[in-house]
């Protein structure tokens, strides 16, 4: 789906019928789907979903193996950022008739996976590039940084920061003699800042297809834009400014909102959700509020 001229990939979500969205999205026009782990690209892989690009770097022999069977099915992608994990592919695609596509992870400020735009950028490309069954299909950088901003002017700056980033690579590899087809950027906060810059060729956003509490937090999205919600009901009130409902951590997530303040908004009662266990969620009140056993809670995850 172009969006400002650039290519859309759309990651996967969770807890939900996964093949339906991404065809929702595909039909839309998206260029081709984003996940996360293999086991959710052959899902996708199995609902007949054809280009699948897993953002992450795969290692474990009977990971690699199923990879391959992958492979010879569908166009798929995976990040790299070190020669090990190249090692650890070749024995089960140096055969291969058909390169393997890969993206060179770039750490734009996340500090998580990913290799800084230098000198080692140059020769993990030069690394891939003397085996003719890889080949270097792009760079790829993820600004999850952003969602430890407090404000809008902080989430744009980083936006602006994951576009220069990847420019910065890009340039380099260029410059190197690396032809690559794809400068791929991902994080729904950051996305309408790094989409700016022209080096970016394709987006990733992965939770703007529903939006959530920490969208409504951070500033990028309102209440209303919110299209997913968790129905809980009241199961016990044990104390005056205390509460229980039925949606705990397997129904809402474990982890909290931007500022630490609990686990989802409320929507239809004054109070946070302070604690989680697998099949309870506990709510503190705030202040007087009618509360009666099997009362309906609507939480925004």
């Amino acid at each position: 789906m172009p969006i400002n001229g650039k290519n859309l990939c759309v990651p996967i979500q969770k807890h939900i019928n996964l093949p339906y969205w991404q065809k929702k999205q595909l039909a839309y026009g998206a260029k081709g789907i984003t996940v996360a782990k293999l086991s959710e690209a052959e899902v996708m892989a199995d609902a007949g979903i054809k280009d699948i690009f897993i953002a992450n770097q795969i290692t474990h022999p009977l990971k690699i193996r199923r990879l391959r069977d992958l492979h010879e099915k569908i166009r798929v992608i995976i990040g790299v950022d070190n020669k090990a994990q190249i090692e650890l592919l070749k024995p089960f695609f140096e055969d291969s008739l058909k390169p393997l596509e890969v993206r060179i992870e770039i750490n734009c400020g996340q500090n998580r996976a990913g290799i800084v735009p230098g000198r080692s950028l140059i020769d993990l490309a030069a690394y891939i590039d003397q085996y003719s069954w890889l080949k270097l299909e792009g760079i790829y950088t993820h600004a999850g940084q952003a969602y430890g901003g407090a404000t809008l002017d902080a989430i744009k700056k980083t936006g602006l920061n994951e576009g220069k980033c990847a420019e910065q690579a890009h340039k380099l590899l260029s410059e190197s003699g690396f032809k690559i087809d794809t400068v791929s950027v991902g994080s729904t906060p950051t996305l309408p800042y790094a989409v700016q810059n022209e080096a970016v060729t394709e987006i990733r956003p992965g939770n703007y297809i529903f939006h959530d509490a920490m969208q409504v937090e951070l500033g990028t999205a309102k209440i209303e834009d919110c299209a997913l919600f968790i129905l809980a009901t009241v199961t016990s009130h044990p104390q005056k400014d205390l509460l229980i409902v039925d949606a705990g951590s397997k129904a809402l997530t474990s982890d909290k909102t931007i500022s630490g303040d609990g686990y989802g908004m409320v929507l239809n009662l004054q109070g946070k959700i302070e604690r989680l266990s697998e099949e309870h969620g506990i709510i503190k009140l705030h202040g007087e509020t009618t509360v009666e056993i099997g009362m309906p809670v609507l939480i925004i995850p």
